[in-house]
Formats: C-alpha cells, structure tokens, sequence
C-alpha cells in the first residue's frame, strides 16, 4: 500500500508544474524560516503587544482591558498554546510561519482554478517572495490566518460558479466567516 503512494508520488512530481509547485513552496518556507531564526529576539510591536497581552490575560490572567477592534480568533488560539505550556516562539512559527507558508498554496489553487496552473504557478512564485509578506511574517499577528482562508472562501466560490453544489458555498461562506474572526 506504501509503494502505491510512493509511486503515485513519482508520477505526481515527474509533472513539470507540480514540481515547480513543490520546489516554490520550500523555497517560501526556506525564505520564512530565515527570517523566524533572524527575527527571534526582536522587540515585539505594539500590534502584537496587544494580540499576546490578550492571549496571556486569557491563559494566566495578566491585567490587561481587552481591544474590542480585534477579532479573537488568534488571540484564543494562542491562549490555548499558552496554557499547554508552548511559548511565543511556537506561537510565531505555528500560527504566522505555517499559514504564510501555506497562503502560497493557496494563492497558486486560486491563480490556477481561475487561469490555468501556469498562472498558479507565477502568482505562487510572486507570493513567496513578496517583501510586505514576509516583513510581516516576522511579526505575531493573524493577517496570515485571515488571508489564507479569504483566499480559500474565493477558491470556492470561483469552483462554485463553475459546478454550483451546495457544498461548495456552504463552505466558502464558513471559511471568509472564520477569516472575519481572525482579522476584518
């Protein structure tokens, strides 16, 4: 059963644009990671001074008056990190690394569901190397959270519009919802 995976791998791969695909997305996450290690120690802004006070008044009880400005989505999330003991480290890595990292995904079934794989696949390259992206992807913040499941929300929609099914909306409405609740 493993070689038949392994195999439908290969033959995956051996296609010229899923290799692009592939090799972008590490690059994205090699670019990322660079950054995460070169950015450890920074001073934290006042943005996400106030996504991580909130976390930390919800995980420990810190004193701090809540921004009602702010969806709480990222905020609970990483309360619940917080509480099992992970720290901002993790934080930054799990909720802002990751999902920027997969946003080039998501921007390359967006680009491709709309124009064809080529276009994927250069709108995945742009996005991988996009200065204001990976500025802020050296910063605590949700904007990652929230572009990926709006990107996600319009995927679905566009794939609606092409084969209208129920479930299609149904989940495109649920993902620009849960966008709204990490960022409007």
């Amino acid at each position: 059963m493993m070689d038949k995976r392994v195999e439908k791998a290969k033959n995956w791969l051996k296609e010229p644009w899923n290799l692009a695909l592939v090799l972008i997305i590490i690059f994205a996450f090699a670019i990322r990671l660079y950054f995460f290690i070169n950015t450890s120690g920074q001073t934290i802004w006042f943005d996400e001074a106030e996504y991580m006070s909130l976390a930390k008044k919800w995980a420990f009880g810190v004193p701090y008056d809540a921004n009602p400005q702010r969806p709480p989505l990222f905020q609970f999330i990483s309360a619940l990190a917080f509480i099992i003991g992970l720290g901002e480290a993790f934080i930054k890595f799990a909720f802002v690394l990751i999902p920027s990292t997969f946003l080039v995904f998501a921007v390359y079934l967006l680009g491709k569901e709309m124009y064809g794989k080529k276009i994927g696949i250069i709108a995945a390259l742009l996005t991988s190397v996009s200065w204001t992206l990976l500025f802020w992807g050296a910063r605590v913040q949700p904007d990652f959270f929230s572009m990926v499941f709006q990107i996600l929300s319009l995927w679905l929609i566009w794939k609606y519009w092409k084969n209208p099914k129920t479930k299609l909306i149904a989940l495109s409405a649920s993902f620009a919802a849960i966008s709204f609740y990490f960022k409007i």
